[in-house]
């Protein structure tokens, strides 16, 4: 299987790896790559544009790790040509991106795959497993609390919090379920920056799932912690700059007191085990078989952190509704719209028509032709609205 590289986000090298140590898979194309690549990849043929790819046909898929508009364009080409596309997830391409890829989806099939790493780690999975084999019992809370340097331009303040946010919120639904509803508040001068942040996500029969960063000036290397406690033991998952490198403890509580925490030492192959996973699991995938994560669940990361700001803006707990994005929903969120503009406009001409008919004595047949100029095009839109049914609902 081919692959092409459309990006430059350093965290897709492990990735890249992955796909270098194994015979079936080669990349042999890259746009924008990064300057640090796999010793055997350095071989990759160098595009100045995407444009130069859509005649390969020898090309399978297409690897987007980037949010530059016209590296995002080039995606949704390729996928609208048929070809696989994963992508690496980044707060600035917006759910926006994903919702126009979902849309192809819905018009031909294809594979879209999502490349989120942390999920695949050893140390996650080790920690998945040990709350499903009821290690800490019943989960009733989990925590997680980011520190972070500041940045020089206020403005990536906010932009690097939302971009944790969007691995961590995975991370989070991974381990605790489909969370629905957001809470949040920030802190600092907005002129200044983001001095810190605090999200609370709920969902029915849920733990609740606490999230906070704050920006440090003392630091130069961020840091992150989990805490998962349950009403028997609690797990630490704890990590540096690297999202890749982190190590489990488990302390289980019991009556006599307690027993010693059992820890799983991050170990140098993690990184390139978790990549190898996720390649796996797309492999799978492109074969026709169901596996997890899905691009649902990219959706709904995105989701989530686009609800954080509304929730600031409102200063309450805000509803997250998730609606898989087909032909059907743009056409009816279009009409809706449509209709309510064509509504106002017209209860507005009407009564513009009304005041100047009782002013002024116009002929019989300029009421005739007001008239019909008034309410055709109300006609013709609920007559518009007969083309539901030549729309595609969304897949399963």
């Amino acid at each position: 299987m081919r692959f092409a590289l459309l990006g430059d986000d350093p965290r897709i090298v492990p990735f890249l790896d992955a796909l270098a140590l194994r015979k079936e898979t080669l990349l042999t194309h890259a746009v924008a790559a990064p300057t640090t690549l796999p010793v055997s990849a350095r071989n990759v043929i160098r595009c100045a544009g995407w444009e130069e790819l859509l005649g390969v046909p020898t090309l399978d898929a297409v690897i987007v790790a980037g949010s530059d508009p016209w590296l995002l364009d080039g995606a949704r080409k390729f996928a609208e040509a048929g070809k696989a596309v994963l992508v690496l997830g980044d707060v600035r391409q917006t759910s926006t991106f994903v919702y126009q890829l979902t849309l192809v989806y819905a018009e031909r099939e294809l594979v879209l795959f999502p490349i989120l790493l942390l999920r695949s780690h050893p140390q996650v999975v080790a920690l998945k497993a040990a709350i499903q084999e009821g290690e800490v019992g019943a989960v009733q809370l989990l925590r997680l609390e980011r520190t972070l340097g500041v940045d020089a331009i206020p403005d990536k303040n906010a932009i690097n919090m939302a971009g944790m946010l969007l691995e961590d919120v995975d991370l989070l639904r991974f381990l605790g379920g489909e969370y629905n509803q957001i809470a949040a508040s920030r802190s600092g001068d907005p002129l200044v920056g983001v001095a810190g942040s605090n999200i609370t996500l709920q969902g029915e029969d849920l733990p609740q799932a606490l999230w906070s960063a704050t920006m440090s000036p003392d630091i130069a290397v961020g840091a992150w912690k989990l805490v998962v406690a349950g009403d028997k033991g609690t797990a630490t998952l704890e990590g540096g700059s690297d999202p890749l490198e982190c190590r489990l403890t488990v302390l289980k509580v019991q009556a006599e007191g307690g027993t010693p925490p059992w820890i799983i030492p991050p170990a140098e192959g993690d990184a390139r085990r978790a990549a190898s996973a996720v390649l796996d699991t797309f492999l799978q995938v492109a074969a026709g078989e169901t596996r997890l994560p899905t691009w649902t669940d990219l959706s709904r990361d995105f989701e989530l952190v686009e609800a954080v700001d509304r929730s600031v803006a409102r200063r309450r707990t805000v509803d997250v509704y998730f609606e898989v994005p087909s032909e059907r929903s743009a056409f009816k969120t279009q009409m809706t719209a449509l209709g309510c503009s064509l509504l106002v406009l017209t209860f507005f001409a009407v009564i513009l028509y009304l005041i100047v008919e009782d002013t002024v004595a116009l002929p019989a047949i300029a009421k005739r032709v007001i008239t019909i100029l008034l309410f055709v095009p109300i006609g013709l839109f609920l007559v518009m609205q007969l083309l539901v049914f030549l729309t595609k609902p969304a897949k399963p």
